[in-house]
Order: structure tokens, then C-alpha cells, then sequence
């Protein structure tokens, strides 16, 4: 490092600012300028040759490439936090001038328990990405919720709530259940309320998922599940008086009205 000299035939000329000369790493620029953890970050500049770390605020990152002299590529680590980047080598440090914004991820559900149950069981949800959650849905249903720790949520399952998966709602986006909650069956009523053996009976209500059985006064039926809300179901041959109870993984639930036997003519 010093001035720059230029000799020529009618004398010498001196810079009047030293020129540095450098071997520490010069970071230009880098893309992109934010995201959460586990980005792949493309870091320009120079003497980025035998790099042996770099940082990421105060994280050092764990994954780093060296494309060239003059790139490296590097993914953000767990504990990267918002700041300049940093790049080491035998030759010293060299830190960007603009901070690498850290970003929040979406939150992730890995487990629900239980994994089915009536409105108003309590539920414990388990993931990432949990703090700062705005919303917790059963089937698009809001619920009552408390964030017990970043990895934990506990609700209860909203009256009303339907079979369909639970998500949690972050400023960071949104994420989903993979599996669905099974929410225990309602009859709301059934059509006709009386009939002979074979009469093809209407029960309509909500959450008839993965039905299990249809009986009428205990004697089981033969039926078809149309939808989350009906069902068609025969009458028994050996049918009598009585109320009629659909059975899936969730529960066992009861019409509030009797189906009457008539007498076979």
C-alpha cells in the first residue's frame, strides 16, 4: 500500500492519496437481500479464495460454496439474525455495507392430538413457526386458541366445526394439517320417520365421514355415506321402533327422534 508514482522525462509525480492494497475479502453485493432460514444466498465480490466462514448477523453458516473467487454461495442458518453479512478468509474479513433481512418461515403442523373429537374437545397442536399466530381454523372455523411456546398451540374445537384439516395462521403465512381432524357426527334429521323392513331412509346432519355404522334401535343397517352430510340407509329386516345412531372414528351420535315400525300389510 502507498502512493502512486509515475515517472516520465521531465520528472516524478505522486498521487496524493495512497492506493490500498488488499487481500481481504470485498463484498459488492448479494441476492436475495432477505428470507428465513435455509435460503441459498449468492454473495459478489472479490478474494473470496480459501473462505473459512461466513455470517449471517451473528450466525455463522454451516453450508457454504465457493463458486469462484468472486462468488460464493451460502444458506442461511438457524441462528442467522438480521445484519450485515460477513465473509472470512486467511486474508481477513470483509462485511457488506446492507444487512441481509431474516424473515419469518410459515408455521408447519406436524402433529394434532387428539386427532378427532366433539366440538369443544381440547386439542394440542405441535409444529414450528407458532409465535405471533393470528388464527387457528377447524375446516376454515375459527377457534380459541393459546400459544403455549413456538412449537405449541392449545384450542378447542369450535361448535359448528366440521371434518377437515386444522391450520394455523402466522404474519408469515399460513399453514395446514396434512391429515384431517375428524370431528364426531350430528344428525339433524332423517326422512321418512317411518317405514317397513327395506324402507330406504334419508339422515341428513353433518360430519358423516368415514362412517362406521348405521343402526337402528342397535339393529345394524345397510348404508350408503353420500356425502359429509347424508346418508342413505335400508331398514333393517328385523327393524323395530326406535332411535336411530350413526358411528364413525370421532363417536357414536343418536337422533333425537324415533323411527316408528308400521305394521306390514
Amino acid at each position: 500500500s502507498g502512493p502512486i508514482v509515475v515517472t516520465t522525462r521531465e520528472g516524478t509525480g505522486t498521487s496524493s492519496k495512497p492506493y490500498l492494497v488488499t487481500t481481504a475479502p470485498v463484498i459488492s453485493e448479494f441476492s436475495p437481500t432477505n428470507g428465513p432460514v435455509g435460503t441459498v444466498v449468492t454473495i459478489d465480490g472479490m478474494n473470496f479464495n480459501g473462505v473459512t466462514a461466513v455470517k449471517f448477523g451473528t450466525g455463522s453458516a454451516a453450508n457454504v460454496s465457493l463458486v469462484s473467487l468472486t462468488q460464493i454461495r451460502a444458506i442461511v442458518p438457524p441462528d442467522a439474525t438480521t445484519g450485515p453479512i460477513g465473509v472470512t478468509t486467511p486474508g481477513g474479513t470483509g462485511t457488506s455495507t446492507n444487512q441481509f433481512v431474516v424473515t419469518a418461515e410459515k408455521p408447519v403442523l406436524t402433529e394434532v392430538l387428539p386427532a378427532l373429537g366433539a366440538p369443544g374437545t381440547t386439542v394440542l397442536i405441535s409444529g414450528l413457526n407458532f409465535t405471533g399466530a393470528t388464527a387457528v381454523k377447524f375446516n376454515g372455523l375459527n377457534a380459541n386458541f393459546t400459544v403455549t411456546a413456538p412449537t405449541q398451540i392449545t384450542c378447542a374445537v369450535p361448535l359448528g366445526a366440521t371434518t377437515g384439516s386444522v391450520s394455523v395462521t402466522t404474519p408469515a403465512g399460513t399453514g395446514a394439517s396434512t391429515r384431517l381432524f375428524i370431528v364426531a357426527p350430528q344428525i339433524a334429521g332423517f326422512a321418512p320417520t317411518n317405514g317397513v323392513p327395506d324402507t330406504p331412509v334419508a339422515i341428513r346432519g353433518t360430519n358423516f365421514t368415514q362412517v362406521m355404522a348405521v343402526r337402528f334401535n342397535g339393529i345394524a343397517a345397510s348404508f350408503t355415506a353420500l356425502s359429509p352430510n347424508e346418508i342413505i340407509a335400508l331398514a333393517p329386516s328385523n327393524v323395530t321402533s326406535g332411535w336411530i345412531s350413526v358411528t364413525t372414528p370421532a363417536g357414536i351420535v343418536a337422533s333425537t327422534n324415533a323411527f316408528t315400525l308400521l305394521p306390514e300389510i
